[in-house]
């Protein structure tokens, strides 16, 4: 048996498949929990398909519960539907619970009909409407891919109350960025930006509106092309964009992470077109 391997790579996951299936047949599960805790989530998502549906099964519930959601997301569809589909109840209500909205917006958008139900019903109810909201603008614009939950900070806040309203809000949810935040007004209209690193720096009696910096150039059309999308992020090496209706309201965040496939696209295309 192979104990006390760190960071194990893709490889030698490869080569333990057959000792794993032969302790899943055994059941001898705490070592293989052992095993499974050194594996990173995304070679364990991509040797997935090494092991039968059952043995997903088993080795899904065997993993912590961050991790879980980690090789959840990496999934291939059919892999996810197969475990949507078998996971019980409670468990499948904390899987998407932790997923941000963005994450689970895609993963419905792809789902079967008698899947989608099952899962939109472990969603709570302001979280489900906001699924359906979201799922109400059109596939392959800024809206359909943007997260909804973000923080906001308001331009009278000081750095110090800034950052007590950040360090409360993360308490409780998984956001897609704590890198920086947007500023609005009391109707939610965009006002600026600022980072976290400015508001550490900054003296904790300073009011936002004197550090926060201009994100005209930066705002996203909530009916924007992800490839606007896309070519907006490369240019600027963005990390996050806020996304804004017509009437520059706030309505969401993109995140590098939402958009990263579609700038490979634009890139790969790019290079065939030289």
């Amino acid at each position: 048996m192979v104990k006390n391997n760190k960071n194990l790579s893709f490889q030698s996951i490869m080569l333990l498949v057959p000792e794993i299936k032969q302790m899943i047949k055994e059941k001898k599960f705490f070592e293989l929990k052992d095993i499974l805790k050194d594996i990173h989530p995304i070679d364990l998502a991509e040797g997935f398909n090494n092991f039968d549906k059952d043995e997903q099964l088993i080795i899904f519930r065997l993993l912590k519960f961050n991790k879980a959601i980690a090789v959840f997301e990496d999934l291939d569809t059919e892999e996810q539907i197969w475990i949507i589909e078998n996971l019980e109840q409670n468990p499948i209500e904390k899987l998407v619970e932790d997923m941000p909205v963005d994450e689970r917006v895609k993963l419905v958008r792809k789902l079967p009909e008698r899947v989608k139900k099952k899962l939109l019903s472990c969603v709570k109810k302001e979280d489900l409407n906001i699924i359906q909201q979201t799922l109400n603008y059109k596939e392959g614009t800024a809206g359909a891919i943007m997260n909804t939950f973000f923080i906001s900070l308001s331009p009278q806040m000081t750095a110090k109350q800034a950052i007590e309203h950040i360090h409360s809000l993360s308490k409780f949810r998984r956001y897609s960025s704590l890198h920086a935040f947007y500023v609005v007004d009391s109707n939610r209209k965009l006002l600026g930006g600022v980072t976290l690193r400015k508001l550490i720096a900054a003296p904790s009696d300073i009011k936002v509106s004197e550090i926060m910096s201009s994100v005209n150039f930066i705002k996203v059309n909530v009916n924007s092309s992800e490839e606007e999308v896309a070519r907006l992020f490369a240019k600027y090496d963005l990390v996050i964009a806020p996304v804004v209706d017509d009437n520059d309201i706030l309505v969401g965040v993109i995140t590098v992470d939402d958009i990263i496939d579609v700038i490979n696209q634009i890139t790969t295309k790019q290079i065939y077109e030289v």
